[in-house]
């Protein structure tokens, strides 16, 4: 298990009083953890998708087969154009 560390931050008073008002106080640690959790999920998922927009393709004059016949021969990172 994870060792727990308190923190301190702030929230609108809407919020805060919406939280309070859902979800119960003995849940309300796991449920703020979890939601963090899920927004940096998605904020990693987002620059990770970013990174894939941005690749640059490579020309390689090799059908698939025999592109897949290279790799299997010499490694991902001795394909020859």
């Amino acid at each position: 298990m994870t060792p727990k560390e308190r923190t301190t931050f702030t929230l609108s008073a809407q919020v805060k009083h919406e939280l309070e008002s859902v979800v119960p106080k003995s849940r309300r640690s796991r449920f703020i953890e979890q939601a963090i959790v899920d927004a940096l999920k998605e904020k990693h998922q987002k620059i990770f998708l970013g990174l894939i927009d941005d690749i640059e393709p490579v020309g390689i004059d090799l059908d698939s087969a025999e592109l897949v016949g290279q790799l299997r021969e010499n490694g991902i990172n001795r394909v020859r154009p």
